[in-house]
């Protein structure tokens, strides 16, 4: 239900034409100055607005989805805590169902005597814990896998020193320079050549949402 509710007040959106909305850069040199066109104030280098909360976000890293706020420099620490701990919640469940399963099978009379002494559960057949253990191994593996996946993501971008935002355009700016230098890589690139391929392998959910945003995009473009 939370992941459902407009995260910004919709009387403080104001119609914006496509030219209008976004980030001005005025000025030059030591006098260059970012405003942002949405809230109509200053904003620092690595500052975005973003259109789902109606806000200037400082140190913008994405906006979750399943928090249904914007992750950025004054959160982004506890956002990391907290998929640290939901990773190592889900890892627990995991090994727990995985240990009962196996006793389960392994030594299905001792394992049956320990139901049978409470008395809660004494009409129930071992079978049924069973399925109960199946159920809860298949719903947290995956669960385990894609919390770690993120976790392991968001630290090589920490010692990257890079938001999630920035490293999506940055790897899209490299392959748009790619296509247009005919496969060439900028320099840098080598330098840090194993965060490169380890950040590659590990950003493809990142891409996949990006990607059925933008169609959606386009598709209402198309449609308009």
């Amino acid at each position: 239900i939370p992941t459902r509710c407009a995260p910004a007040d919709a009387a403080l959106r104001r119609p914006k034409s496509e030219g209008e909305r976004g980030v001005h850069v005025t000025g030059d040199g030591a006098d260059m100055h970012r405003l942002c066109s949405e809230c109509d104030v200053f904003v620092g280098p690595r500052t975005k607005h973003c259109f789902t909360c109606n806000k200037c976000v400082d140190g913008f890293d994405h906006h979750c989805m399943w928090l249904n706020t914007c992750v950025g420099a004054r959160n982004y620490y506890t956002f990391f805590a907290s998929i640290v701990a939901a990773s190592i919640l889900t890892g627990m469940v995991l090994c727990s169902c995985l240990y009962l399963l196996v006793d389960c099978f392994m030594h299905p009379e001792a394992f049956q005597a320990r139901i049978f002494e409470t008395d809660l559960y004494a009409e129930v057949p071992w079978e049924a814990f069973a399925t109960v253990l199946v159920l809860l191994s298949l719903i947290n593996a995956p669960l385990f896998t894609l919390d770690t996946q993120l976790v392991l993501l968001h630290m090589l971008l920490i010692s990257q020193g890079l938001t999630t935002y920035e490293y999506i355009m940055n790897k899209q700016r490299r392959k748009e320079e790619a296509e247009e230098g005919e496969g060439g890589q900028g320099p840098g690139v080598k330098a840090k050549r194993l965060a490169v391929v380890l950040l590659g392998r590990l950003d493809w959910i990142v891409f996949a949402r990006c990607g059925r945003r933008r169609g959606r995009r386009r598709r209402r473009r198309h449609f308009k």
